[in-house]
């Protein structure tokens, strides 16, 4: 082929790129080491041997961007409201459209950063009334709620409360960026799954023990930071 039939080639394809964006999908997974999370079963174990269930999971994600090969970003969400309970908040809301290409990563944070963590800024909303963080502790709203039940030493079962959130006004939150393998290609519908595995939050760096903690940590800055620390491995990423 000489170089302007090439040159013509490529002037079609990256048209025709141009007209016919790609789709993305984007979904929310969670697990307990590759043990899919039932909600009440008392099954899970963490690293320091807690017995625990998980009765109620809820978080917020916020800026999540596709970066593509030439650093480009696409925004998929600016902020996403996670209830397990709600299946509906699984996925994002509709298929989004995205120019075809190749990108190499999806970065989100995990909670709100300082600028987005303000009290009262979703009022009208459900995740107010559920993740609303007392003004009396730095205001703002919970990152993540994870609440269920364990097993003390003694066999006696307990209620455990992660609250997570920027304790006393110190930001926590966990930015990610994630490496991906997505070429996304003209009219193709591509499906995205962020996995988090519970476990994570207890396990590494820090073994958390739910019975050192399990009265809540909304205050406690020790607690809040060893979530913080063990939270940044917390998700994987499929791609479709």
């Amino acid at each position: 082929m000489n170089i302007s039939k090439a040159i013509l080639l490529l002037s079609i394809l990256l048209t025709s790129c141009s007209k016919e964006p790609s789709k993305i999908n984007l979904d929310f997974n969670h697990q307990v080491d590759g043990e899919s999370l039932n909600l009440y079963s008392l099954n899970y174990q963490n690293a320091y041997g807690n017995n625990y269930n998980v009765q109620l999971l809820r978080y917020i994600v916020t800026n999540i961007e596709l970066v593509d090969a030439d650093d480009s970003r696409v925004e998929l969400d600016d902020f996403h409201y996670v209830d397990l309970e709600d299946l509906t908040s699984l996925s994002l809301e509709k298929e989004i459209l995205i120019p075809c290409g190749d990108y190499k990563s999806i970065d989100f944070t995990f909670g709100l950063n300082e600028a987005m963590n303000i009290s009262n800024s979703h009022l009208s909303e459900a995740v107010h009334g559920a993740m609303a963080w007392p003004d009396q502790m730095g205001g703002g709203y919970h990152y993540m709620r994870i609440e269920g039940a364990y097993i003390a030493a003694d066999e006696s079962q307990h209620f455990y409360l992660t609250h997570t959130g920027a304790t006393a006004g110190v930001p926590r939150h966990l930015n990610y960026s994630i490496p991906i393998n997505l070429n996304a290609e003209p009219d193709v519908s591509n499906r995205i799954t962020l996995n988090m595995n519970i476990n994570k939050w207890y396990d590494s760096p820090n073994i958390y023990n739910f019975e050192e903690y399990d009265s809540g940590i909304m205050g406690n800055p020790e607690a809040q930071q060893i979530i913080h620390e063990n939270g940044t491995d917390v998700f994987s990423v499929e791609v479709l």
